[in-house]
Parts: structure tokens; C-alpha cells; sequence
């Protein structure tokens, strides 16, 4: 019983490790947006005056700096730049993303067995068997919800 409670403390110090590189790369990936926000704004700006350059064209032309990427998958992603610095850092978050999943998995099976351990040792330890399960069981669902989790900040 011993090794699994010792589990639980690591895998809880590891997830809170990732939650907290999470929440330090999506205040990196705010900045890269407003990086690249202003950048748009200026260049916007520097444009010539598009009422007169559209003049008898019928439509307006669309600016390649206003288009929306319709193949983006995720919201998270939507404003970063398309650069390899916006590159880097999607897949970064997906990486940590999927790295906390992974121990939100493996905390799951730990608090599942504890659960199994405490019936095995019998009725005096019901209390705790029902709490592991009911651990087990809220972790289970939350990885359920959803295929990927939001940044923490």
C-alpha cells in the first residue's frame, strides 16, 4: 500500500509541475499574440486608404493580414502568428497537454488500486476504498470531458 500512496504524492507533484509549465507557456503564447496583433495593426495602418484604391472593383479585395485560417483546429492556436515561433509554441502546449493527460491517466489507475487494495484489506478500511474509488472516478470523467485541456491561467 505503501508504493501506491507513494505513487499518488509523485504523480500529484509531477502534474502540479506541468500544470504550472502550462500556465508559464500560455502567458508566452498571450504575448506572442500581442506581438503579432500589433504587428497586424501596423501594417494595417501603413495600408493605403482602401476606399479609394477599391474604387469600381465591384468587391472588396480580402487582406491576407485579416484572413481567418478556417483549418484551425484549436481556439487556443487561432491568434498566434504563422511563424515558426507560433509553430513552436502549439506544439509545445499540445506536448504539455498531452503530457498531463498522460499522468491524469496514470493517477487514475492509482487511485483505482488503492480502491481495489482497500476492499482486499477488508470492511474497517470502507471509508477509504469508497474515497479511492470516488477519486478514481471523478479523475475518470475529467478525462472523459474532453480530449485535451484548457491552459490554467
Amino acid at each position: 500500500m505503501d508504493h501506491l500512496i507513494n505513487a499518488e504524492q509523485e504523480a500529484n507533484r509531477i502534474i502540479d509541475d506541468i500544470k504550472t509549465a502550462i500556465a508559464e507557456h500560455h502567458i508566452k503564447g498571450e504575448a506572442l499574440k500581442d506581438e503579432a496583433r500589433a504587428l497586424r495593426e501596423s501594417r494595417q495602418q501603413n495600408l493605403p486608404d482602401s476606399s479609394e484604391a477599391d474604387k469600381g472593383k465591384g468587391k472588396r479585395a480580402m487582406s491576407p493580414l485579416t484572413d481567418v485560417d478556417e483549418d484551425v483546429d484549436d481556439l487556443e492556436d487561432r491568434d498566434l502568428p504563422k511563424t515558426p515561433a507560433g509553430e513552436e509554441h502549439s506544439i509545445k502546449r499540445r506536448a504539455l497537454q498531452q503530457r498531463l493527460r498522460e499522468c491524469l491517466m496514470v493517477l487514475h489507475r492509482v487511485k483505482f488500486l488503492q480502491g481495489d487494495v482497500y476492499h482486499v484489506l477488508g470492511a474497517l478500511l470502507s471509508d477509504k476504498e469508497d474515497a479511492s474509488y470516488a477519486a478514481a472516478e471523478t479523475l475518470r470523467k475529467d478525462l472523459l470531458k474532453c480530449a485535451y485541456f484548457q491552459p490554467l491561467a
